[in-house]
């Protein structure tokens, strides 16, 4: 399983052995100038402020060995292969004058002496210890009875609830009810009841000739009636797909997928029986899930289940915090619609995964918060020798596997991994569907803030960037944990 830290904006990491100095922050640029350069190794390396927000760059970490990538945005994806001006990598990159050629270019240490994980250095997971004082560390699994062959069981043993604005508003609450007309009379139901009943009652009608993606969207509106005419709550990519399935792949949506997607869903009472605290700006702390735990929360997503996530006014309560519930996902994109359906055949292959075969993990989630950053227009400290590498090639989850990865991203963490997005961030999200539960709980990320993620699972391969993302089937993490 990989081990993520994906922060939004900004980083923090301390990198004393890559000199005597802690990097405590590293700015959004879209450029990275040398200031000298040497045939052997680079000396120094500035990172600019006041550049393009839009830029994303890719710092990777790991002992001694500092790598930072750079890669075009979507939108000057579709020009870099023509540019004549000067580009992101002009100072590396050799651009032929007359064709306009673009060449990937590199310098510095050489990759094969990057340390990584699971090949020439041990897994270098954080020990997960709960914590009543500050900074918190919410663990959901018992500790004492942790085995890689098992899933881990639920803490505490007798489940707990809190219907509060300080903690995750859990679909199974018994405080959790909604509104239903039965007859002339307004009636508050549990909605739990209701939905239970309604996903028992689908899976009744798989069996039936007339079964389609509409009765999935009939049992997900029957207890989310006020969005019934939403074109957010259309499905009609659900449908798209479920049409574009082959009728072996019908078959096996409806006798093992879907209901298993709905045994994943109904099991959250039992699979989580701790309260889970939202992580709020301006607060330390960590969330440590099982990754069964965080299938429970997916399918509960996926089934849009949660309470109160889909209202974004300016006097909503969670109006802070990133959607959680799928049905943007699940609904029709005008804008890229090949992609859309690639981008849930990614989410479909995670379920299918995690239903054959119960991932036994633990993923951890910290929020943290700094105050005081260097100077970094001032600071005149080189790298030394041999600890860094600059390069325009490769992706992340590739060429950065086994290191620290880091991801410049939306405040809103994930960003629109659930609705129309399909550049770095949301594909790193789409392919690694541990992270997206982060965003049931994280509030908007400050400048000097960072979410930083240890234990996720890469479950897909995928090909292309933006609207040419393809789903390329199962992917074998072998990262240790």
């Amino acid at each position: 399983m990989k081990s993520l830290e994906p922060p939004a904006k900004k980083l923090k990491m301390n990198t004393k052995e890559v000199s005597d100095v802690e990097m405590e922050e590293i700015k959004e640029p879209d450029k990275v100038r040398r200031e000298s350069e040497k045939e052997t190794a680079v000396k120094e390396t500035t990172v600019k402020e006041n550049t393009n927000d839009d830029a994303v760059i890719t710092v990777e970490v790991v002992k001694q060995e500092l790598h930072i990538e750079i890669e075009p945005t979507e939108e000057e994806n579709g020009v870099m292969e023509n540019q004549d001006t000067e580009d992101i990598f002009a100072d590396y990159a050799v651009t032929s004058q007359q064709s306009g050629e673009y060449r990937e270019y590199s310098r510095g240490l050489n990759m094969e002496n990057v340390p990584r994980v699971g090949r020439s250095v041990p897994a270098q997971m954080p020990r997960v210890e709960p914590s009543k004082k500050p900074p918190y560390h919410t663990v959901c699994v018992n500790v004492h009875n942790l085995n890689v062959k098992n899933v881990p069981s639920p803490f505490p043993a007798k489940p707990r609830d809190a219907w509060d604005a300080r903690h995750v508003r859990m679909p199974w609450s018994p405080q959790n009810e909604y509104p239903v007309q039965i007859g002339k009379e307004t009636r508050l139901l549990k909605r739990w009841d209701m939905i239970t009943n309604a996903l028992k009652t689908l899976i009744t009608k798989t069996d039936k000739p007339s079964f389609s993606a509409d009765d999935i969207k009939e049992a997900i509106i029957s207890y989310n009636t006020r969005f019934a005419e939403s074109y957010n709550w259309s499905f009609d990519a659900l449908k798209a797909l479920y049409e574009d399935f082959s009728e072996e792949e019908k078959e096996c949506f409806k006798s093992t997928l879907l209901p298993g997607i709905v045994r994943l869903c109904l099991d959250g009472p039992r699979a989580i029986t701790s309260v889970i605290p939202l992580i709020r700006a301006d607060q330390r702390s960590s969330i440590t899930l099982s990754q069964y735990q965080i299938s429970v929360l997916l399918a509960n997503a996926f089934f849009c289940t949660f309470p109160r996530r889909n209202n974004h006014g300016k006097d909503a309560e969670y109006r802070n915090y990133p959607d959680i519930n799928f049905n943007r996902l699940l609904s029709l994109c005008q804008r890229r619609y090949e992609a859309q359906l690639e981008k849930l055949k990614t989410i479909v292959g995670y379920f299918r995964q995690v239903i054959e075969e119960t991932p036994v993990g633990l993923v951890t989630f910290t929020r943290q918060v700094e105050t005081e950053f260097p100077h970094w227009k001032s600071l005149e400290i080189p790298l030394e020798d041999g600890q860094l590498r600059i390069t325009s090639q490769g992706i992340i989850e590739v060429e950065g596997d086994g290191m620290l990865q880091v991801d410049f991203a939306n405040r809103f963490v994930g960003g629109g991994v659930l609705a129309q997005g399909l550049v770095q961030e949301e594909i790193r999200f789409i392919i690694c569907p541990d992270l997206i539960v982060s965003r049931l709980f994280t509030e908007a990320l400050s400048d000097n803030e960072v979410l930083v993620i240890h234990g996720c699972q890469q479950f897909s391969r995928y090909s292309g960037y933006g609207d040419a993302y393809k789903y390329e089937g199962k992917n074998h993490d072998t990262t240790e944990f």
